[in-house]
């Protein structure tokens, strides 16, 4: 669940279902199976919030995620993930003009839970400066876990998983919405112009053209405190 006060956040939604409370201002909500058509859509706003004056030019920073294999082989690894990111890169240079140094791409492998938190957190946060335009994009697998902020209605937290998500170990959990919206909160102190954008699921209802649903179980473990 998503939380947003005083800020103009551009979701560029597919299959994930994200609930927005404490909205104070408009927030422009896009739905479709074209994660593509979406995205342009939501970045024309916050190029369109951000305006023409050169004096308050912008810098542009993506981080885009993509994960086909997953290290836990009960994990069902998806097709397609990782092109869709490099569709994703060309897309925001082509159209969109972001330096192509601007844009970070973590996929498979590189995409583990704490790899995806600090790129967050150094690429996106500490970079970013007041009015700058924002673009994180994640394609892979999506379900849910144990809510343990008390703020869902059904007592689970919709999530994105990580490469190295649910290792046998028990280490390892799903990014939950909870812990996204931490990182949101920081990010959206420096500057308003944000564009997310997740290709994943949490129902199993949602199909891509191979009628492979990109969802998994839910993760029934007790995950540890922020």
């Amino acid at each position: 669940m998503f939380q947003r006060n005083n800020v103009k956040l551009q979701l560029a939604l597919t299959t994930f279902s994200i609930s927005l409370l404490s909205v104070k201002e408009t927030i422009p909500k896009y739905e479709g199976i074209n994660s593509i058509t979406n995205l342009i859509k939501a970045v024309n706003a916050s190029v369109s919030n951000q305006g023409t004056d050169p004096k308050k030019s912008s810098k542009k920073l993506a981080l885009l995620v993509g994960i086909n294999n997953y290290k836990n082989p009960r994990i069902p690894n998806l097709p397609g993930c990782v092109n869709e990111v490099e569709n994703m890169r060309a897309l925001l240079i082509g159209k969109f003009e972001f330096p192509n140094e601007n844009i970070l791409v973590l996929s498979d492998t590189s995409a583990t839970h704490s790899a995806i938190v600090k790129a967050f957190q150094s690429h996106l946060i500490a970079q970013a400066k007041h009015n700058d335009i924002i673009v994180f994009y994640f394609s892979g697998h999506g379900s849910k876990m144990k809510d343990r902020s008390v703020d869902e209605i059904d007592n689970l937290d919709e999530t994105i998983v990580p490469h190295d998500s649910r290792d046998p170990g028990g280490k390892v959990f799903d990014t939950s919405d909870d812990e996204i919206n931490g990182l949101l909160d920081l990010l959206s102190e420096k500057t308003k112009n944000i564009t997310f954008s997740f290709d994943s699921c949490h129902s199993g209802t949602a199909v891509r053209g191979s009628e492979l649903a990109r969802t998994i179980a839910v993760n029934d473990r007790q995950a540890p405190p922020s």
